[in-house]
């Protein structure tokens, strides 16, 4: 700058020249190497993984011959796992869970076979079956016609839609399944995915074993920012979660950085570095894919902070009325009080329950014991203190002799 410019005369001041150093070149070159690097440390992994997919693909076809539908679900899950791109997998998987009749993970599978590739005619059957077994009689329909502009000359689909519209003229479907569908959501759209949807793609990077390192389920600083030491001994997550999106250096990129709402700034657990993000596919590069994400982010907000205020609310009435909550008690214990007397004074009255007589025939009554009891005092008296005249003994008495005679005699003054 020049002695007679100044920061405010523009006009005067002297040309900004950009010199670009080596440190520009270095971290351009840095970038393209550590990408070069990720790209064949995630082919080799893909390339143990997807074999073994196939070898474990293979055995559950084994075993679904064999009938043995539990251990091929089992084989499957596992051949899914290894390569979640794979439809077929998928495909084979819900063939699994149908012969089992677990039909709403058979139409999981099914779905996810589908967003692979809408065009998998197996797949789009086997979710027919599973929605048939549901009683989406509705939806069972739509796939099978869908199959048919795929292949007109299929029998099976032609068979299974000729039975399920004749279920849907007789009005045999389970209208409470088709209710609890539509309910599930605002629109139900049994033909998605549709044929022209495009393929559902899977980033293979997520198969890494720091994808899956989850640790204590809080993300890991160093991981997301210089880098972490500890690898799989970190007690914290190195895994994507809902909060970040990952990267193609395998980072965690701050979900609120993307869409510039982010508070914690560079004190933030998550990366905020969009440098090993793609450029082109994402919704981060679609500003109204962006909108929409906040919009939705906006209202799981609205709806945890009502859930929250509701129950403290109700939190705060148990605490303010506590007299109430006294008193309910107080009756509940007087109520087992006076169960329990009742019980207790049945016992003692002995069962059923004691009923209080007329007078009258209560009167009788304690005649009838008064004389009974006098009656065996006078046997006992005549017969040496014994009632029953066969332990006496002097033995039975004569006729004549028994303790009617001597009743009468004690009393006639013989």
């Amino acid at each position: 700058m020049s002695a007679s410019s100044s920061p405010a005369d523009p006009e005067n001041a002297d040309p900004v020249i950009v010199v670009l150093t080596a440190d520009t070149a270095t971290l351009a070159e840095h970038k393209e190497r550590a990408l070069a690097e990720r790209a064949t440390k995630r082919q080799e992994i893909a390339g143990i993984r997807h074999a073994l997919s196939k070898e474990r693909q293979a055995f559950g076809v084994t075993l679904m011959k064999i009938k043995n539908y539990q251990g091929a679900v089992m084989c499957f899950t596992d051949a899914c796992n290894n390569w979640r791109s794979n439809p077929v997998c998928h495909c084979d998987l819900a063939t699994a869970y149908l012969h089992l009749g677990r039909f709403e993970e058979a139409e999981a599978a099914a779905s996810m076979a589908l967003a692979l590739d809408p065009k998998l005619v197996e797949a789009r059957y086997a979710r027919a079956m599973a929605r048939k077994g549901r009683g989406l009689v509705r939806g069972a329909i739509i796939d099978l016609e869908t199959i048919l502009k795929l292949s007109e000359e299929n029998e099976a689909a032609q068979t299974a839609l000729r039975e399920l519209r004749a279920i849907s003229l007789d009005e045999e479907a389970d209208p409470e399944a088709e209710a609890e569908a539509e309910g599930a959501t605002v629109d139900v759209d049994y033909e998605t995915p549709s044929l022209e949807a495009e393929k559902l793609e899977v980033d293979s990077g997520s198969d890494t074993s720091d994808a899956k390192h989850t640790g204590n389920a809080v993300p890991c600083l160093f991981y997301n920012h210089q880098g972490c030491a500890r690898g799989n001994s970190c007690q914290f997550s190195h895994a994507p979660d809902e909060k970040s999106v990952r990267d193609d250096l395998g980072k965690n990129v701050c979900l609120y950085f993307l869409l510039g709402a982010c508070k914690f700034e560079a004190k933030c657990i998550y990366s905020h570095d969009r440098t090993y993000l793609s450029p082109t596919r994402g919704w981060w590069n679609d500003e109204a894919r962006i909108a929409e994400v906040r919009d939705r982010i906006e209202a799981v907000k609205i709806k945890s902070r009502a859930q929250r205020e509701q129950r403290a609310m109700e939190a705060l009435m148990r605490k303010l009325d506590p007299e109430k909550k006294k008193a309910k008690a107080k009756k509940g214990k007087g109520k087992n009080r006076g169960r329990q007397q009742q019980q207790q004074q049945q016992q003692w009255m002995g069962s059923p329950p004691f009923v209080v007589q007329p007078w009258a025939q209560l009167e009788r009554e304690m005649e009838q014991r008064m004389a009974s009891l006098s009656m065996g005092f006078s046997y006992a008296a005549l017969n040496d203190g014994f009632t029953d005249y066969s332990l006496n003994g002097n033995g039975p008495r004569a006729p004549g002799q028994g303790p009617d005679a001597d009743y009468a005699a004690l009393y006639n003054g013989d």
